[in-house]
């Protein structure tokens, strides 16, 4: 039996953050840690933060690997969701953006053919996030 030497070492925990950057300055205006969870694996494709963030009215919508959240402009929290296993089993791993239409928020999952769950598309409400 093979065991990697970080089997038995309990690995941090990783942040998932929104960054909002002046555009003249490049400075920091806020950051909000949305969740923390422990690592996972990415894609050779794609990390936790290829989805591009979608702006919807005065809302940031951002995707990772690991779940969805969303923002007012000024990075204060109005809800998140962690997605458990999202990526397993995926082509791409974290590679879909979020789509905004009206009060609602788009989410593909594109699963392999052999894959338990099957690829879906599902509708998030932008004011709560649920389904």
């Amino acid at each position: 039996m093979f065991l990697s030497p970080n089997y038995f070492y309990q690995r941090d925990m990783v942040t998932r953050r929104i960054v909002c950057l002046d555009t003249a300055s490049g400075k920091k205006v806020w950051q909000t840690d949305v969740f923390t969870t422990p690592p996972e694996a990415n894609s050779a494709s794609n990390s936790h933060a290829t989805p591009t963030p979608s702006i919807a009215g005065n809302s940031i919508v951002a995707a990772f690997g690991s779940g969805l959240a969303v923002v007012n402009l000024s990075g204060q929290l109005r809800w998140s969701k962690l997605f458990p296993h999202w990526i397993e089993n995926t082509v791409y791993g974290a590679g879909s953006s979020p789509v905004t239409d009206g009060a609602a928020v788009f989410l593909a999952n594109d699963r392999e053919k052999e894959a338990q769950s099957h690829s879906r598309l599902t509708a998030y409400s932008l004011n709560d996030g649920k389904e």
